[in-house]
Parts: structure tokens; sequence; C-alpha cells
């Protein structure tokens, strides 16, 4: 208990506190004032979040008309792995069927993700193709494929690149070419990626080509495919300098 005596006007005015219940009443207002004000802060934070995220419409979105994206790559020496790629526009119920060859390799729909594991020990090729299923039906819409080539490495493709000739400066010092920066784009619109390459030398600040490259190929683009995409890479960088001269590789299928 705690006594409080006050004088006014040399009169005499008396009051009695209870200090624990005081400070219990006290301590349960900070409290409280520490739960709004989380409350008020996760609120703003919420409402700040929501006002930031862009306001799209799904609906009229322009997406990459890509294909199914096979890859398979040896895992081990008795295993092979597949993946492929689950598109926007497949229903949410789509199971995948695996084929090596021709023939059905997987016993039912692989619905619980977009890769599974094939028990295949040969060092022979072996063409891979992946069909989406939907209700119990192969739908054929956008089927892939992916040949493993014989004798294939393990956790890794090979890509066959073509290096630039090594030149002459006008200063007659030699300079060659190593692999540098990589980018990947669908620059021909076949649903495909690219790998665009950029070589670089030590020897030049300017003069680094870039090239296009397959998965598994090495045939160059034809001079109209290559004259073009050039073109478009201007015409949608025209405050860009001029670009060096762009290759691509297509599939040798």
């Amino acid at each position: 208990m705690l006594c409080v005596h006050i004088y006014i006007f040399n009169r005499k005015i008396s009051a009695t506190f209870d200090s624990e219940k005081q400070y219990s009443v006290i301590q349960e207002a900070k409290d409280n004032m520490k739960k709004h004000l989380l409350c008020l802060i996760t609120t703003i934070l919420i409402a700040a979040s929501l006002n930031a995220q862009p306001n799209y419409n799904y609906e009229k979105l322009q997406r990459e008309d890509l294909g199914r994206g096979v890859v398979a790559i040896r895992k081990d020496a008795s295993t092979v792995t597949v993946s492929w790629r689950y598109l926007s526009s497949d229903p949410m119920d789509t199971g995948f069927n695996v084929y090596r060859n021709g023939k059905k390799i997987t016993p039912e729909p692989v619905n619980a993700g977009t890769f599974y594991d094939d028990s295949y020990a040969s060092q022979d090729a072996a063409t891979y193709e992946v069909r989406p299923v939907v209700k119990g039906k192969e739908t054929n819409r956008k089927n892939g494929r992916y040949t493993l080539p014989a004798n294939a490495p393990t956790g890794y493709i090979q890509i066959p690149m073509q290096k630039p000739a090594n030149g002459v400066t006008p200063a007659g010092d030699t300079y060659t070419y190593s692999p540098n920066d990589a980018s990947i784009g669908d620059v021909d619109g076949d649903g495909e990626y690219e790998i665009i390459l950029k070589w670089d030398s030590k020897q030049l600040s300017r003069q680094r080509p870039r090239r296009l490259y397959r998965r598994s190929s090495d045939r160059l683009l034809p001079p109209e495919r290559r004259t073009t995409v050039a073109h478009q890479s201007r015409k949608e960088h025209p405050c860009r300098r001029p670009l060096h001269p762009v290759y691509g590789l297509r599939s040798g299928q």
C-alpha cells in the first residue's frame, strides 16, 4: 500500500494507492499498446505489398509458345534422367507417359513431377518421347522428343561450339577468343530455346561476336535467318550500337 499526503492551502488531503495493482494496470496497458502497434504495422505492410503488385490481366498476357522441352541426361552408368516442361496451358490434372524408342516405360502416368529416372544401362543412342495424359487418355498435345546420343557423358550434355577464327589487329597483334557469358531465348519462335554465347577476347575490347547454339546440333542457320535475327535485334534495341554478326545452330533433325 502507498499513502500520499497532499497539502492545498494548508489543508491536508490524503490518498491511498495499491502499488501492486497500479503496476499491473500500467503493464497491461503497455502490452495492449504493443499488440495494437504490431497489428497496425502488419496491416500497413500488407497494404503496401498489395499496392506494389502489378495489376496483370492474365487473360491478355502474351506467353511464349514453347514446346515440351524434353531433355535426357545420363545420371549414372545404369540410369538416365528424363525431364520435361509443364506448360501453363496444361490442365492441372495432366500426367505424362514416357517412351523410349517407341515403347512406353512408365507403368502409370507421371503426375507428381516433370522428371523420370529410366533404368537404361546400354550405351546405344535412345530416343525419349513424353506425351501428356488427361483423364487417362493421351492428348498428343505438344509431345516432346529428345535423343540421348550414344556413349553420352554422365551428368551433362555436350554442346558443340564453333570457335571464331583468330585474327590480327591493324597493329599486327594476334588475338583469340574464349567462351564467356551466355543467355537463353527463343529467337526464331520455334518453341525451343537457343543459347546465346558471347566469345570474349582479352586483346580486343569491341569485337566480341555472339553465336547461337542448340542443345544437340552442329548446323548453322541459313543466311536468310541470320539476317532476320540480326535485324530483329537492331529493331528491338534502336539505341544500341550496331550488333556483331549473329550465328545460330538448328536441330539436325
